[in-house]
């Protein structure tokens, strides 16, 4: 499998990472139109993350900026405890097809675990 790292996203990264959000970058990531300055706005107000959701900068182990990869926080009952994060990727197109996205995904997931303090839910076998 391809090796990244995930790091904090930087002010330098935001021209690149807002052409990759564009809807001619990847189809399949693209919710419609926004604001130009909709990444710089969101860096100034918390860095790229927040309780809700964030993004991370994905990069190889040389340091070359790929891509970044993301999360939201989705309610699925009445409580705090009952939220789940949904993750995404954006890859530069140019990065695409390497197996960059499976490990920076999986990066993503550990992170997340190890981080935000969450856990997966195992229900007890009951004979």
């Amino acid at each position: 499998m391809a090796e990244v790292r995930l790091r904090p996203v930087r002010a330098t990264d935001l021209a690149a990472l807002s052409v990759n959000s564009q809807a001619d970058a990847d189809p399949f990531n693209f919710f419609g139109f926004r604001a130009d300055n909709t990444l710089e706005r969101r860096f100034a107000t918390d860095g790229m993350v927040s309780e809700d959701g964030g993004m991370l900068a994905v990069e190889t182990t040389d340091g070359r900026l790929i891509g970044d990869v993301s999360w939201h926080a989705v309610q699925h009952g009445p409580t705090r405890v009952c939220r789940a994060f949904n993750i995404g990727i954006a890859l530069l197109p140019a990065e695409r097809s390497r197996g960059y996205g499976t490990a920076a995904q999986a990066a993503l997931a550990d992170h997340l675990f190890r981080s935000l303090a969450r856990r997966r839910a195992v229900q007890p076998v009951t004979a």
